[in-house]
This record gives structure tokens, sequence and C-alpha cells, in this order.
């Protein structure tokens, strides 16, 4: 760039009219200190000649000028002093030539746009402006016009490898490289190539650090101030050697900043948890109340001090569940819940057991139709609870979990299937041995109540069975579809067959008028064969002609193209997925992973039928539910099997043609299923006990008649054509401001939002993220969160009071700043309000 800078400069010069008398041009350059020696031998001028003058060359130059060539333009270029008078052949050509002079560090800074009043200024870091390299990302970083202070911040970032010039970004490279003064390669750089004062210089005016060089210090002095924005003095009272007045709102601002950057969150983190450790923050801080501490994010200690008292009150038994339930939704937001979210969620859920066995703590009488209604509204939550808990426990089954999971294990095994099991068993035991329910359709029903009409309403349906999804699983499933997707959506139930078992949970599904097992123990629809995909869609194509059955892991593996091809022209379509019964048979400590793993796969397919195959009505059901607890059955929890001359014997059933009176088991005669002609009697033990039984398989279990086998869900899902992501946002909650004032006076403010609406079935829960930008969606605040998830009817229970931190900078009380209100999940913007700002006290720096 030097080169074409000088070419250009001279290219003018010669290119000058010339004066009245001149007939060309010389021009004579001395460069005693020989900076462009290197630079010379390369320059190329298209209107004039370069000649090197040289101690020893001067007649010889003369000869040239005035002989040889006196018409050429000429650059007479020289690495020394001109010679004395006396001894200067050339003296009378100097009078009416012209002289030349570069000065390296002015070009550098016409080069750079670099005012020539910073010139002192450039001169001080002469060995920065040396390298070509560190000039040219200088150049590019983004800065158009210069002050002192922003010269130094764009070169100190140009040493941290920043692209752009940021104050932020230099001292989140500086700090998250090492607090090793000596070993940290950009602080050593600054020094080299800048000076020792200037980091220091800078970290004093931003951060008000004026102590001595130190990073582990000033890195202290950071994050003890930023916890100021959400602990009072008097809590951090032990720590008080690191507060300061000047500049905390910007250590407030930095640190969050910095916590919440994708990609430099990693060496904030290292950086957190060696002052943590070194500081002894857990100690120093042990007097701060548990409340006090929700919102604090700049130490791990905070969290782990949050996750001890959570885990002592649930072992200690202490009654303060919704103070637990509010700290663990404050986490939820915060940094270092990335980390320990597992397990916060799953004291989470081990809570929600807890409440509930506190509010309803027993499981009364009622009638089979009563208790069934109370399982669909409220008792499935229980075992929703459980498997929830259980998932993310073993996600990070750490060793303080474990009290918490034994607690959880007895309560749901001893209280809640134990208790529901009773109450079920004698319902139904009320109703003899009929197996019905009043007012809930039979899953041998499914066909001829749901299909068939709309099969002859000329409907298209895809019909995904789940093998083993239990109610609460569904539960799930509905919501997801009512919240990630545009469609409408409802949950039924039906009351499965006995057993609960596949093959006759399958079959019911299937068009029939009578099943039937057959000498070899298999189930027949109306004589046809009903095992395996091949089988069923024998039966379906009985009934429909333009229908199909597949698997589900035979449509994800087609392309597009072939999956339009293969179900082109076909009104019925039958989908059998099998993850949850296969993965669970086959581990049974897996039973909730497989049951998580299994939702994505159905949203998957979902997806699927909506977007290939222009699927517009699916029904989502399944075979039947399942019993599983985690521990190890109890000798209490099994009987021995009742000799009733059973021809099929499982651990949840036995079948018979044999009447047997049993006070150990149930009896009930199906009417909707036969055996060779005669009746078939299903055997059940009572609650969720199990018929012993060689061999593991004890606790995943399902044949019986317990409501979490037989509560058989039904979601009926209808597509909405048009964009996913504006139906959504219909349908989620607002968050809107209600604070008047649009005028901020202060580094830290505070501001209240309102959610508009309750979180219920139509009013899904939002998350947003708030904060102030310039003009030029530059944010000048704290990033905070509200999770708009609240369903009191009481609006005052509706809203947030959220704390925010202003940067220090200097701010035209005239001009608009813009609160943004920003949905987490669509990042789509939902409010962008005017504000102006008036500090009473604006910082001498502005960033």
């Amino acid at each position: 760039m030097e080169r074409e800078y000088i070419a250009k400069s001279l290219g003018k010069r010669f290119a000058e009219a010339n004066k009245p008398g001149e007939k060309r041009k010389i021009i004579f350059w001395y460069d005693p200190d020989k900076q462009f020696a290197d630079l010379i031998e390369g320059l190329k001028l298209t209107n004039a000649k370069i000649h090197r003058l040289t101690e020893t060359n001067y007649f010889r130059t003369k000869y040239i000028l005035e002989a040889e060539d006196p018409d050429s333009n000429y650059l007479i270029y020289a690495d020394h002093k001109p010679m004395r008078d006396q001894d200067n052949w050339l003296l009378d050509t100097l009078l009416y030539s012209q002289e030349f002079s570069a000065d390296r560090l002015l070009m550098h800074m016409e080069e750079i746009g670099i005012n020539v009043a910073l010139k002192s200024q450039v001169k001080r870091y002469e060995k920065f402006f040396n390298n070509a390299e560190r000039r040219k990302k200088l150049a590019s970083c983004g800065v158009t016009a210069y002050d002192e202070a922003s010269l130094e911040i764009a070169m100190m970032s140009v040493l941290c490898g920043n692209k752009y010039a940021d104050q932020l970004d230099v001292f989140k490279k500086v700090l998250g490289e090492s607090l090793d003064e000596a070993h940290n390669r950009y602080l050593m750089d600054i020094y080299r190539f800048m000076d020792e004062q200037v980091f220091w210089k800078h970290a004093g005016r931003f951060f008000g650090y004026t102590k001595e060089a130190s990073l582990r210090k000033l890195a202290a002095h950071i994050l003890i101030n930023s916890l100021s924005r959400t602990l009072g003095e008097n809590y951090l009272a032990p720590l008080k050697e690191y507060l300061a007045e000047k500049g905390r709102a910007n250590c407030i601002y930095f640190v969050d900043q910095w916590m919440n950057h994708k990609t430099d969150s990693a060496s904030f983190e290292t950086l957190s948890s060696v002052l943590d450790s070194s500081l002894n923050i857990s100690d120093r801080l042990g007097e701060v109340p548990i409340e006090a501490m929700g919102e604090c994010d700049a130490f791990e200690s905070f969290d782990k001090k949050t996750l001890r008292f959570i885990i002592e009150s649930i072992v200690n038994d202490v009654d303060n569940y919704e103070l637990c339930l509010e700290l663990i939704k404050n986490r939820r937001i915060r940094y270092w819940y990335g980390k320990y979210g597992t397990i916060y969620e799953a004291l989470f859920y081990a809570i929600s057991i807890l409440q509930y066995k506190k509010d309803c703590p027993n499981i009364s009488v009622q009638s089979s139709s009563q208790l069934w209604q109370s399982y669909t509204d409220i008792y499935y939550r229980i075992d929703n609870y459980y498997r929830h808990f259980y998932w993310y426990y073993d996600q990070n089954p750490v060793e303080a979990l474990k009290p918490v999971r034994s607690i959880i294990e007895n309560l749901y095994s001893n209280w809640f299937l134990n208790e529901l099991g009773i109450a079920w068993s004698s319902a139904l035991e009320e109703q003899g041995e009929a197996w019905g329910l009043d007012g809930v359709i039979g899953q041998q029903s499914f066909y001829d109540k749901e299909i068939a009409p709309a099969i002859r309403a000329g409907d298209r349906l895809f019909v995904i069975i789940v093998d083993a999804l239990r109610y609460e699983a569904a539960v799930d499933i509905a919501h997801r579809l009512k919240t990630e997707t545009s469609g409408e959506v409802t949950l039924d139930t039906m009351l499965g067959v006995l057993p609960s078992a596949t093959k006759y949970g399958m079959a019911a599904l299937l068009p029939h008028q009578q099943l039937s097992l057959n000498e070899k123990g298999r189930v027949l629809a109306d004589g046809k064969s009903t095992e395996g995909v091949e089988g069923r869609a024998n039966v379906l194509n009985s009934a429909v002609i333009e229908s199909i059955a597949m698997d589900f892991h035979q449509i994800l593996s087609m392309t597009k193209e072939e999956r339009r091809e293969y179900v082109k022209g076909k009104k019925l379509v039958y989908i059998y997925h099998d993850s949850i019964d296969l993965i669970s048979h086959t581990a049974e400590i897996n039973a909730f992973n497989a049951v998580q793993q299994s939702m994505e796969e159905i949203m998957n397919l979902v997806r699927i039928i909506r977007n290939d195959l222009s699927g517009v009505n699916i029904l989502i059901t399944s075979d039947h539910g399942f019993i599983y607890k985690r521990d190890p059955l109890l000798e209490s929890d099994k009987i021995n099997k009742e000799t009733v001359d059973a021809f099929e014997e499982k651990r949840r059933y036995m079948l018979s043609h044999k009447v047997v009176p049993s006070d150990a088991v149930m009896r009930f005669k199906p009417d909707f299923f036969k055996c060779d002609g005669d009746p078939v009697l299903v055997y059940v033990p009572r609650a969720n006990i199990r018929f012993k039984v060689q061999g593991a398989g004890a606790n995943f279990v399902h044949g019986g008649a317990t409501l979490q086998e037989v509560v058989v869900p039904l979601i009926k899902y209808k597509v909405v054509r048009g964009s996913d992501t504006k139906i959504k946002e219909q349908r989620k909650v607002k968050v809107k401001l209600v604070t008047e004032m649009r005028k901020i006076t202060n580094n830290l403010f505070s501001l209240e939002f309102f959610q508009t609406e309750k979180a219920d079935a139509l009013n899904i829960p939002r998350t947003v993220e708030i904060y102030l930008e310039d003009d030029a969606g530059r944010v000048l605040t704290s990033r905070e969160r509200i999770i708009a998830d609240k369903n009191s009817d009481k609006p005052a229970e509706r809203t947030y009071k959220i704390r925010f931190t202003l940067k220090t900078g200097k701010y035209d009380k005239n001009q608009d700043y813009y609160l943004v209100i920003r949905d987490v999940d669509t990042e789509l913007i939902e409010d962008k309000i005017p504000f102006k700002i008036s500090l009473a006290i604006s910082s001498d720096f502005n960033i």
C-alpha cells in the first residue's frame, strides 16, 4: 500500500503543468534513514524515470541529466544526505528541480483514515504501525472517525484478533485468555506494540478499576460489581474491597453480554469458575438468603446453593413447594441452567408430585366412570410427572439426587399406584364381569365410530398407531401439536380391550364384526389374521380397497417422492410405530427414554404427513398403555397364578374358558371377543400386582386392567393450512409494557410488564427477551427474559417487574432509543417502544 501511495503522490507531482521556462521535472528524494530503501526497487512511475543517486555517482548523474537524456522527467532517489556544496556536482540542478519527502507515519495515517491531529499518538505506537498486516486489519475494523480512545480500542482489537473495533470484545479476549499476565498473549502483545498503561487506562475509564495491574483483580472487580444488579451492598459487604461506584453499570452490562454470547460464553464460564473458587464465593456470601439470590448469575455457587436448598427441603420434608418451584423457574433463564438444567427439571417434577400429594393426600373410591374422568382430568399428571422426573434424572443421575429419587419412587409406588389401583379395581368389581364403561367408546369400536364415517364422507385419513403410548404421554404430544404446529387438536380417550396387549389392541383398531382367537393363539378379525403389518393391511383392504398399512421405519427411509408415490390414491393409511414397546421390553430401564424418543418421532411423522403427503386428517392412537416403576418389585407386588385352566398366561393376565371363583384376581367377560365359538374369560390381578413369572421383565408390563394400561388416547389432528409461525403467534399470550414513563434517568432502572392473557388451552406460554437499542440496532442494556406462563385469573398475578442495566455512555436526550420485546422462539419483534435517555451524570467515555 505504501508503494502505491508514493507512486500516486509522485505521479501527481510529475503530471503537474510545467512552469514558465520549465521543460521537464526533476524531483530529488533524500531518504537518509533508509526508510524506503526496500520500496524504491519496485516503484514504477508512468511519467518519469527513476535514478538512484549514490555518494560516488554525482558526476555520472549530472552527465545523464544534461547530456544523455536532457528531456525525460526524473525521480532522483538518494539514501543519504546531500553532499557538501563544494563537492556537489548537482548543485545547479537543484536550483531548478523539486524535492520530495515521505513521512511514513503520515502515510500510514492517511492510508487508514486517521486524522493528522493524532500524529503524536501514532508516533507513540509506531511499533504497531510498522507492520503492514496490522495496518490492513486496523483499516478494516469499522471505525469511520478516530479520536484518541477509539484509535486505542481499535488497535487493541487488532492485537486481540478481533475483526471489528469493540472495547467489550477486547476485555473478553484478554480476560478469557488467562489471568496470569505473563502468559496472556493478548495482553503481552498490547504491552509490546502499544504500552503497558493503555489497557489499564481503559479498564479504569470503563469499569472504574483503579488498582494494580492485575487481571485477576480486574476480573474479580467486574464480576463482584455485576452482582450489585441483584444484591444490595449489605449482602455484598464481605466482598466490599472489590466494590466501586464508578463503572458499576458497565460491569453489569459487560457480564450480561459476555455470559449470553453464543460463542464467547465458554471463556466466561472458565473465568467465573476460577474466581468462584479463589474468592470462596460460597462461604463469603453464605449469609445471603436463598430468596435474594434467585436472579444472581455471575457465579456457579449460586446455583449450587439453590440446588442444595431445594434438595434438602425435599429430603427434610419442608413444606416450601411454592418457593422451590419459583426458584427453579427463576433459574431457567439464568446462565448456569445450561449445566444444571436436567437437575432443576428433575426437582421440578419431584416437587410437583410432592405438592400434589399434599393437596390430594387420598385417592377416594368412586364409580368407574367418575374415576375414569378423574384420571383423564387430574390423576394422569402423577404418571406424567413421574416419567419426566426419571427422564431428567437419567440424563444426569448425580449422587445428590439419589435421596430425592428414593422419596419419589416410594411415593409413586406405595401411594399413587397402590391407592389408584385399589380404587379402580374396586370400581370395576362393582360393575360385574362386563368389560365396558358408560360414556366411553370401546377400543373395538374405533373403526366404526371414527374411521368409517369419515371414509364415507370422502375424507382421506392417516392413522398413526403407537404401540404402548400411554394417555399421559399423549397429553404431551397433543400439547406440542397445539403449540408447535398450525392445526386443530382434540384429545379423547377409549377404553382399551382386555387383555391390554399388542395383538389384541392392534386387532381391535381394525375394521371387524368379530374378533377371535384361533388354535395357534393368533387374533383374527372376521376370520382374517391381524398379525404383522401385512396381515393388518389385508384386513384394511377388505373394508377399504384404497387403503394401505406400513411401518414407521419404512416411511422414514423413503424420499419425499417415494412417499408420495407409495400413498398415491390411498384414502386410508395406517402407520405403525413400535419404539416404546420394543425398547421397553428389551431394556426396561430405558422405558421413559423410549417414550421421549417416540414423541419426537411422532412429531416428525406428523410433519411428513402434512408436508410431504399433503395429509389433512390425522388420528394418533395406541393399542394399550403400560405400568412401569423403576425399583425392583417386592414379593408383595406379585402373586402366584391362579389355577383357572388358562390357555394363555402372562404377567398381567390369563385367558380361560373356565369360571373359577377367586379373591386374588378379577374376572371379565368381554362380549366382543370369542375363541372357537366359546366365550373368553380374562383374569387379571387387582391393582398393579403381577403374576409370578420366571425371568426379567416385571417392571414394564401391560395386559391388565389398570387405568395406565386401558386408558387409550385418541388424538384428532386436522391440519390448518397457512404459516405455522403466524398461527402460533396468534395463540401465544402477549406481553405488554405497562410502565407509562418513557424516559430513562438512571443506569439502573425497572419497568413493569403485563401478561395480557392467562396461559391455558387457548393461549400458550411465551418467552420474550427485552432490551433497549439505538436506531442502529446496537444493544444498550442487559438482555432480560420473561417466561410468560402464568395461568392466574387475577391480572395482578400476571405482572413482571424487570430490572435493566444501561451501559455507560453519552446519550442524546433528544434522540429516540427503543425498548424491544422479542419472542425468543420465533425471533420476531413483538413490540418496539421509543424511549428518551436523560442521565443526570454521563460517563466521560463513550463506548
